[in-house]
C-alpha cells in the first residue's frame, strides 16, 4: 500500500478554502457524493449549477466545495464537501428542497431537484478530523485545483496499531522540511467502518515530480531498515485506494 504511494499524497484540501484557511482543517466535514453515468452528467450539472447559485444567494444556504473524480470507472462522480467547526452548525440547516424552492420558485425548483434526484447513486457521511495523524499545512487563502484523496481500510482490530505506524510518519515527516502535510479524517456517523481518509491539495500535476517518496523520508529518519520495518507493518494491516478529484467552481459555493 505505502510502498507505490508517495506520503506527500496526504495534504489536507481545506487548508485551501476561503475564510476556514485562517483556521485550519475544520473538526468536521460533511461529505455528500453523487454518481451517474457520462451521458448524464450535462444536465445533472446544469441542474446542481442552479441549486449551488440558490444556496449562495439565500441567507439559509450552505457552503462547500465541489470536486469531480478524474479517475477510477466509466462512471462519473462528484464530491461535495461541507466543513463544520462544531456539529451545533447542523440545527440551523435549511434543507436543500427549502432553499432551492425559495430562490427558484416551486416549479424550477423541483423540476432543479428531480434531475438530482435521477444520479445512479448518492451517499452522504459525516466525518470527524482525526489531529493526532494529522499534520496540515500552513494556510492559504485560494483553494487547490485538485486533491488526492488516499483512502485507507484498516484491518479488523488494528487501528490502534495502524495510528501508532501513523504518528511515526508523522515524525518522520515533522523531521524534514520538505516533509509532507496531510489532515486525517475518519467517518463518524455513515460511511466506512476503520476507514480513514487522507487528503492532499496540488495546484499542477508537475508538483507530483517532486514529492519525496514514503521509503526515502522513512529511512532518512530512521534508518533503511526500520524504515521497511515501518512499511511492511503498514502494509500489513491495511489497504489503500487512491483518486483524484478536480475543482469544480461552477458546482462550488463560497462562505458567505
Amino acid at each position: 500500500m505505502v510502498r507505490a504511494i508517495p506520503l506527500l499524497m496526504i495534504v489536507c484540501v481545506f487548508a485551501g478554502l476561503p475564510a476556514i484557511a485562517q483556521e485550519g482543517p475544520p473538526p468536521y466535514l460533511f461529505v455528500i457524493e453523487s454518481g451517474m453515468k457520462a451521458a448524464d452528467v450535462p444536465i445533472w450539472t446544469m441542474a446542481m449549477r442552479d441549486v449551488a447559485t440558490a444556496h449562495a444567494e439565500s441567507d439559509n444556504g450552505n457552503a462547500w466545495a465541489a470536486y469531480q473524480s478524474t479517475t477510477g470507472g466509466p462512471d462519473t462522480r462528484f464530491r461535495f464537501y461541507i466543513p463544520l467547526r462544531k456539529l451545533a452548525e447542523l440545527d440551523n440547516w435549511a434543507s436543500t428542497r427549502e432553499v432551492v424552492i425559495g430562490a427558484l420558485g416551486a416549479d424550477a425548483g423541483k423540476a432543479a431537484l428531480r434531475v438530482l434526484d435521477a444520479a445512479d447513486y448518492a451517499a452522504d457521511r459525516l466525518a470527524a478530523y482525526n489531529a493526532p495523524l494529522s499534520r496540515p499545512p500552513a494556510p492559504r487563502v485560494a483553494p487547490y485545483r485538485h486533491i488526492w484523496v488516499l483512502t485507507v481500510q484498516i484491518r479488523k482490530g488494528k487501528l490502534i496499531e495502524y495510528a501508532a505506524l501513523m504518528r511515526r510518519v508523522k515524525r518522520a515527516n515533522d523531521a524534514h522540511d520538505d516533509g509532507a502535510h496531510w489532515a486525517a479524517y475518519a467517518d463518524a456517523i455513515g460511511g466506512e467502518v476503520d476507514t480513514v481518509e487522507l487528503y492532499f491539495p496540488f495546484d499542477r500535476f508537475a508538483e507530483l515530480d517532486a514529492w519525496p517518496g514514503t521509503p526515502e523520508i522513512l529511512a532518512s529518519h530512521y534508518g533503511a531498515d526500520e524504515a521497511a520495518r515501518i512499511l511492511e507493518a503498514l502494509d500489513g494491516i491495511s489497504e489503500a485506494t487512491s483518486q483524484i478529484w478536480s475543482l469544480v467552481p461552477s458546482l462550488s459555493v463560497m462562505p458567505h
